[in-house]
């Protein structure tokens, strides 16, 4: 059976639907393609077999894999990745919002071939990589004027997360061939 689950995106009217009969998933304004300076499409269609992860995350607790024990809700939302880009579809206390977590996650209980630049912990990494370049950088700047230590924090916490960023991209080209 079909299921057609519809929420408020970004001030706009979106949804996700399920066609079984085809074997397609609809994306309505949540779905953004796999480019550079992507904006979200306004609908968006692939198949089943396009899908190569489903990640539910919780805002509250910021878990990647919610247990599958615990019943979906208002406090998660879905990240559906595709070869094509990914939904985000926000949780809700519904009944379709259930089944749409249900039916996902049988038609991809592992993720496969999923980029690492469209990964949700990646944002994570990236502050780490800040983090590290400005306190590296901080470590070398010895006897530096207060300016000088700005400069150096700055460029230090940039290349930290360019190295990052740089490394989960090669990391896609490397794994995706």
């Amino acid at each position: 059976q079909a299921i057609s689950y519809h929420f408020e995106h970004q001030g706009k009217s979106a949804a996700a639907i399920l066609d079984p009969v085809a074997e397609q998933l609809h994306f309505v304004n949540c779905f953004t393609p796999a480019h550079f300076f992507a904006r979200k499409k306004e609908w968006h269609t692939c198949n089943y077999a396009d899908l190569e992860a489903v990640h539910r995350l919780s805002g509250h607790e910021l878990e990647v894999f919610s247990p599958e024990n615990r019943q979906p809700g208002a406090d998660e939302w879905l990240s559906v990745m595709t070869s094509h880009g990914k939904a985000t579809v926000p949780g809700a206390d519904d009944e379709r919002f259930a089944m749409l977590v249900e039916q996902l996650r049988s038609l991809c209980p592992r993720p496969r071939g999923v980029r690492v630049m469209e990964h949700p912990l990646l944002m994570y990494a990236v502050l780490a990589g800040v983090t590290v370049g400005f306190f590296a950088a901080a470590a070398v700047s010895g006897g530096a004027s207060d300016e000088e230590f700005a400069v150096r924090g700055l460029v230090g916490a940039v290349l930290g997360a360019v190295t990052i960023l740089g490394g989960a991209w090669t990391a896609d080209r490397i794994l995706r061939r």
